[in-house]
């Protein structure tokens, strides 16, 4: 049995960082329905893309992941064996890849074993050539042979000119003609037929390792898309299009079948193309997605030689219809990846939508149980990977609240909803996770998806809760803001002692005055005593970016809010490229000084200072990218001591809908005081019996050591040469620090020890 014991890194250490670095924790263990999940906190998922990638250089294929719904990169390592699958999230590759956006697919097109990155690109399409290995690690670099805007160009006579791929699109990139290098097939500008454009590598080099493009085909596969609908016309280029080869000048530029030009050229934008043999005759099908349709349309070649035309001669508009139909709401993107190692590539559906789509079951996986020359897609499951973490839907809210009064502090995540497909809406709860570990290891069981059936209340979208002693009862009544600017009270009427019980007391909760509180959209409440006097003060973030702070001119039995500041400590955690802040506020006491740390759309969290005796002044600002932490959009950062450690963890909430857990490095005995930039690499990371620590210079004599969480070492040596190799056959699951003491100082970085 493998043992799950995950610790993610930090990749890079500062000591410019005033704080206690933090890294990712994957160790805390959280149960859903009695059953441990194995990756908790990678994140959510929403519309996803999927591409096979050997991240670690071992020879295996990992996972690749994408969501288009915050350009968020995932990266999984695969530790399955033939015929089982068994991926473990691992961030620490996630920096490693340039920022790309909107679609990404990862391609082999120069023939060397590693994956390539082709991606979008405004205008098109641009790519990123794997320069890695297993010495240096994953690196990419800009593909050679790019315009100077960066694009992928092809030769469209009478011009060379960008390949135009919308960002609403994804294309085919695979091998048409299977002549060994890599084309390209993608709904030209007017949105109704496939255009081809070949690869010329091999025809003029005689080795794939260029993107050389023409365009050979306006109209491949012979068929026109319905403007209206999702619906296919076969045979609908000619007589421009034949099998005899036509000048591309002569070839209608919009094709055939019964439509006019006008409608053909008001074709709706958003189109999602796969291109894989389906019938075994070295042809290449196609299976199509729609923008506004839940199905696939499967094409079926009509030759058996390859051919620039490949005429689609049949249909199958419910694929795959011999099994469960695919019914993905909405839009349907398609990725063709060998998933449980049987060698015979799966079929991962998901949608290609940034809303409006279904975000908790968004993951349909059919597994090929036929082979690659000829598949077998059966539907196993709808929620691949997404059953393995926890995931509210779209935007996580988390909040903690020892509920239960057992000292150990309890989990609670708002949401904007999970999507309704029934209904158009987003449904919008509270998912409550009950602390069933100790005081110093925490572990969550989930109890519930709708904490005291909140969902119901009629309330907007956008549940954030929080929570504080309003009544002087010595139990914590809870407020919930929501999307709508507003706030609500919800009084725990629960005996003393027993669990909470809440109630609704008052609905869109009214100021001093008598005025409904509302700070426009996206009220994200925060209660906590400002000003020290006994009572519970309320700070409110809100879509801007801003905070607005209400004093309580009450007392701790009979609140009363009063608005001293709408722009509170001047925060504003909208940046230039965000139409929006969302901010997120979270108050923390340090050793008798209050701190705020804020998160937002960006997806980095705003550390401030200076609130003590300044709460009607400028706060100021440390850190807006505090911890080196950024999970994705809509960062929401809950922080609290929860392993008794004395230094504070954070879980961190997230457009896509899951949470990150990040801890301090203190934990695992390295002094921050040691910690410089890192000027060495270590490999492969988490390792089970060889570790390899290499560096960019001729080293000689340098002393390293091995220390396990408590601080002890528990190995030494002496490094003499670039490469490296230490044995840690001996040491056991977990993690430790590694630590290498030169002239220029003391480095550490973490390391992850897995036995398999």
């Amino acid at each position: 049995m493998k043992l799950l014991i995950l610790l993610i890194f930090l990749p890079y250490i500062s000591n410019t960082i005033a704080q206690s670095p933090y890294l990712q924790n994957q160790n805390v263990p959280v149960t859903h329905n009695s059953s441990l999940i194995s990756n908790p906190w990678a994140g959510g998922m929403n519309s996803m893309q999927f591409s096979a990638i050997d991240l670690d250089y071992d020879g295996v294929d990992d996972l690749f992941c994408f969501d288009r719904t915050c350009n968020k990169i995932m990266t999984y390592i695969n530790e399955g064996t033939a015929g089982n699958t068994d991926y473990r999230y691992a961030p620490e590759y996630e920096t490693k890849f340039p920022n790309v956006f909107d679609w990404v697919l990862l391609v082999d097109y120069n023939g060397d074993g590693y994956q390539d990155i082709f991606t979008y690109h405004p205008g098109g399409i641009t790519c990123y050539r794997n320069s890695g290995n297993i010495s240096t690690g994953l690196q990419f670099v800009s593909a050679e042979g790019l315009s100077i805007y960066g694009l992928m160009n092809s030769y469209q006579a009478p011009n060379n000119t960008n390949i135009v791929v919308t960002s609403a699109d994804i294309p085919a990139i695979v091998d048409v003609d299977n002549d060994g290098d890599i084309d390209i097939l993608t709904f030209g500008q007017y949105g109704s037929q496939i255009e081809y454009h070949k690869n010329l590598s091999m025809e003029m080099y005689g080795i794939p390792d260029s993107l050389k493009y023409e365009r050979k085909n306006r109209c491949w596969g012979q068929f026109i898309e319905s403007a209206s609908t999702n619906d296919v016309f076969l045979d609908s280029c000619s007589p421009w299009i034949t099998n005899v080869p036509i000048p591309e000048s002569a070839k209608d530029p919009f094709g055939h079948g019964g439509q006019t030009l006008t409608e053909r050229s008001n074709r709706h934008s958003g189109s999602t193309v796969l291109a894989l043999d389906l019938t075994g005759e070295g042809v290449k099908e196609l299976l199509l997605g729609d923008i506004a349709f839940s199905n696939i349309v499967a094409l079926y070649n009509g030759g058996t030689v390859v051919n620039d035309d490949s005429p689609m001669i049949s249909k199958d508009v419910s694929f795959p219809s011999y099994d469960v139909p695919s019914d993905i709401w909405l839009f349907p993107g398609m990725f063709y990846v060998d998933i449980n190692n049987d060698g015979a590539r799966d079929l991962i559906l998901s949608p290609n939508m940034y809303n409006q789509a279904e975000d908790i079951h968004s993951v349909w996986l059919y597994r090929n149980d036929g082979n690659d020359s000829v598949p077998d897609f059966n539907l196993i499951q709808e929620d691949f990977l997404q059953d393995d973490m926890i995931d509210v839907g779209i935007v996580s809210k988390p909040v903690f609240f020892d509920y239960n009064n057992d000292g150990l502090v309890d989990l609670f995540i708002g949401n904007v909803g999970a999507y309704d497909r029934s209904s158009n809406t987003y449904i919008t709860s509270i998912s409550q996770y009950k602390n069933i570990g100790s005081i110093t290891a925490p572990a969550y069981e989930l109890i519930t998806n709708d904490y005291e059936a909140l969902s119901s209340t009629g309330f907007s979208v956008g549940l954030h809760p929080t929570f504080g002693d309003l009544n002087g009862d010595n139990k914590k009544d809870m407020i919930v803001g929501d999307a709508d600017g507003k706030i609500h009270l919800l009084q725990n009427i629960a005996p003393t002692g027993n669990d909470a019980d809440f109630v609704l007391s008052v609905a869109n909760y009214p100021n001093d005055t008598g005025g409904v509180i509302d700070v426009g959209y996206d009220a994200a409440p925060f209660l906590v005593d400002l000003d020290r006097d006994g009572d519970q003060d309320l700070i409110i973030g809100n879509k801007n970016g801003n905070i607005t702070y209400y004093k309580n001119i009450g007392n701790a039995f009979t609140p009363s809010f009063t608005k001293i500041s709408s722009n509170w400590g001047g925060v504003n955690v909208k940046t230039i490229y965000d139409s929006y802040g969302y901010a997120t506020p979270t108050v923390v006491d340090n050793d008798g000084n209050y701190e705020l740390y804020v998160g937002c759309n960006q997806g980095s969290i705003f550390h401030y200072d200076n609130i003590e005796g300044n709460l009607t002044g400028t706060f100021n600002l440390i850190d807006s990218l505090e911890f080196n932490i950024n999970s994705g959009l809509r960062s929401c950062p809950a922080i609290m001591d929860l392993n008794n450690d004395t230094v504070p963890d954070i879980i961190n909430g997230n457009y896509r809908g899951g949470l990150a857990f990040y801890s301090s490095i203190d934990t695992i005995g390295i002094s921050v005081s040691e910690i410089v930039i890192k000027d060495f690499t270590i490999y492969p990371n988490p390792a089970s019996n060889m570790l390899t620590v290499r560096f960019d210079f001729p080293i000689n004599n340098v002393t390293y050591s091995i220390l396990d969480v408590s601080g002890k070492i528990v190995a030494s040596g002496t490094l003499n040469n670039t490469i490296n190799s230490i044995d840690i056959s001996d040491l056991s699951n977990g993690y430790y620090a590694f630590r290498v003491s030169r002239v220029t100082g003391v480095m550490v970085t973490p390391v992850l020890v897995i036995k398999k």
